[in-house]
């Protein structure tokens, strides 16, 4: 039974087949989840898994979630897929002709017939796995010969498996997906699951035994694990179509390459080592009063909300990297995401995050680095990244890395597709990233399940509309029922904001919120809802800019006054575009500019600028002033 087609020649590139066949499929996805949950998934995720779906025990659910993320395209094997996959490009002749052939061994087995061919109905075939499903696995009230009730959960994992597309189908859509199957057909259902049973080494009567998924959290992780394991399998750079041998064969095959998609993508759980601060960050190896504050009173065991609340320039960024870093390794956090307000930010702070992950992630082979905006494929630090994974070789992947050693950090061009970035271990973005998660937006719970894994990081917490913030709150309700550590960063967070955001992270945990008796500027919360404050042993001094508004003179004017002005003036910031025109336009072109000027050092910067040039143009800037510790505004 097929299941995917050659549709872009990947696969005759490598002289392999034309198409693969559904269980050659459904093994390269359960090969992928044995590796996710061995190698990705944060321990706190694995042991709710464990207790949903294999009674507790984490070697039965890794044998259970394989199988059940192997079902996923359950849905395939019925007329109305088989219709729609023999549609073949008409440019592609070579497919169409094998597809034909397959379609005639089809017709002599049974299997196609003129009546189902044109009047079989039809469903999104993720659909009929969530009707289907259920029965297959053994449902009492779904088998007709059987009077017994319906075993809700079995029909919950029916649901999330038919959400891998995105969109987690409604009662009505599954109800609505009957395709009327004949016997024929329900019996090809019954043999796919006693081959990745007998492949998998799955007991099928004890299996509706240990499916008991209580806490909602545990549906997002298996929808979102779901859809990772099949996008990585998919992957035909990584995944070859089987052609000829055995089952047996092809799953010993599906491991291998199974095996290496994970390590090759970074798809691997952080493992850091208890380091000091010096070694985290060498160039400022002496933490400051504010930094030391926290340090004395970290780690709290178990998960933790961290609120700093601190001036501009005060090191929250290393801070708060810092306290990632060692919640990893108190709770078993397989990376973090830095959550910041603008893009610019973003890529001011990519290269600061990089170079700590150098620092830190020591003893691994490498560490993906996400860079999680709208344009991240125009971002310099991005396209840097990659650069870095291009010039790794297989040889140098074999070295073992010191404990002086810098881990190299990398981008895979794979997490730049739109939903990928927050799979990997560690990324940077914008919070908008985060407030989508809590949204009932295309593929949510696969933005939760990315972000469930991690410390999530959230910079300038000040700095968001009401709105976001409600979204942000929610956010966090459920990073806490994940078992997430979260780390809030703001320069002035209002009281009644940092309320909010202690009262959904207790809200998560099932908690009382604590009455807030002292506030700022260091506030930690626990997972039982147990509050911490600190002080530093000195305050910083604040850093205060004085603004002096004045009227637009006019561009020449202007001109005159930036290039022959006794202070140093680097720039001018005008309220629209066709000022900062002319502005530029006046200098670039002044008849008689001071010795040692050049128009070459002017820098033009608005919103009509495309992504690509505005990230050369801001990645400009950046280089010029040097990388800043404060609030960087996208105007």
């Amino acid at each position: 039974m097929p299941a995917k087609s050659d549709r872009h020649g990947l696969s005759r590139q490598r002289g392999g087949p034309l198409w693969n066949t559904l269980l050659a499929h459904a093994l390269d996805v359960a090969a992928v989840c044995g590796e996710l949950f061995d190698h990705y998934l944060a321990q706190r995720p694995r042991q709710d898994l464990a207790d949903a779906y294999g009674g507790g025990c984490l070697a039965t659910a890794r044998k259970i979630l394989m199988l059940l993320t192997a079902l996923h395209d359950l849905g395939k094997a019925t007329p109305g897929w088989m219709r729609r996959f023999l549609t073949a490009p008409d440019t592609d002749p070579e497919l169409q002709q094998a597809l034909a052939q397959w379609a005639t061994h089809a017709r002599r087995a049974g299997f196609l017939t003129a009546d189902n061919w044109r009047s079989a109905p039809s469903a999104p075939h993720q659909h009929v796995t969530a009707h289907y499903l259920p029965a297959l696995l053994g449902c009492p009230g779904c088998t007709p010969d059987e009077l017994g009730t319906c075993h809700t959960g079995l029909h919950h994992v029916a649901t999330l498996l038919g959400g891998h597309h995105g969109h987690i189908p409604s009662d009505y859509e599954i109800s609505h997906a009957d395709v009327a199957l004949t016997p024929d057909w329900c019996a090809l259902h019954e043999d796919l699951l006693q081959e990745l049973a007998h492949q998998l080494r799955v007991d099928l009567a004890a299996f509706p035994t240990v499916i008991n998924p209580q806490r909602p959290i545990a549906l997002i992780h298996l929808a979102g694990l779901t859809v990772l394991c099949d996008w990585v399998a998919s992957d035909e750079s990584r995944f070859s179509y089987r052609a000829g041998g055995t089952p047996t064969q092809w799953w010993a095959n599906a491991r291998r390459d199974a095996t290496d998609a994970i390590r090759d993508l970074g798809l691997q759980r952080w493992l850091p080592t208890d380091d000091t601060w010096a070694k985290v960050h060498p160039d400022t190896p002496n933490p400051n009063a504010l930094q030391q504050a926290v340090i004395d009173v970290t780690p709290l065991p178990g998960p933790t909300l961290a609120l700093i609340e601190s001036t501009t320039g005060s090191g929250k960024t290393e801070l708060a990297l810092w306290l990632a870093h060692h919640l990893a390794i108190q709770n078993g956090h397989h990376g973090f995401y830095l959550a910041q307000a603008t893009r610019m930010a973003t890529e001011q702070l990519a290269t600061r995050c990089a170079t700590f992950l150098g620092n830190s992630a020591s003893g691994r082979l490498d560490a993906n680095l996400a860079i999680v905006t709208g344009t991240a494929s125009t971002s310099a630090t991005a396209q840097e990244l990659q650069a870095n994974k291009a010039s790794l070789t297989d040889l140098a992947r074999t070295i073992n890395l010191t404990d002086n050693d810098c881990s190299p950090v990398v981008l895979d061009t794979w997490f730049l597709h739109t939903g990928r970035g927050l799979l990997s271990p560690f990324g940077i973005g914008t919070v908008d990233q985060v407030v989508l998660a809590a949204q009932k937006f295309r593929h949510w719970f696969l933005r939760l399940f990315g972000l469930a894994q991690k410390v999530v990081i959230i910079d300038e917490a000040h700095a968001y509309e009401m709105y976001q913030q409600r979204l942000l709150g929610t956010a966090i309700a459920w990073f806490a029922e994940a078992g997430t550590s979260v780390i809030i960063l703001s320069a002035t967070l209002p009281t009644t904001i940092r309320t909010d955001l202690i009262d959904a992270w207790c809200t998560g945990h099932r908690t009382t919120p604590p009455a807030l008796a002292d506030t700022g500027p260091i506030t930690l919360v626990d997972h039982n809802g147990h509050l911490t404050h600190t002080n530093p042993a000195t305050t910083p001094t604040p850093l205060r800019t004085t603004l002096h508004l004045r009227s637009h003179p006019g561009p020449q004017a202007l001109a005159q006054e930036i290039l022959f002005n006794d202070h140093a003036v680097n720039g001018a910031v005008l309220n629209d575009r066709e000022s900062a025109t002319s502005l530029y336009h006046a200098l670039a072109n002044h008849p008689n500019p001071p010795a040692g000027w050049s128009a070459k050092d002017l820098i033009l910067i608005h919103s009509l600028f495309t992504e690509r040039d505005r990230g050369k143009i801001q990645q400009r800037i950046l280089k010029a002033l040097g990388v800043l510790s404060g609030e960087v505004v996208d105007g």
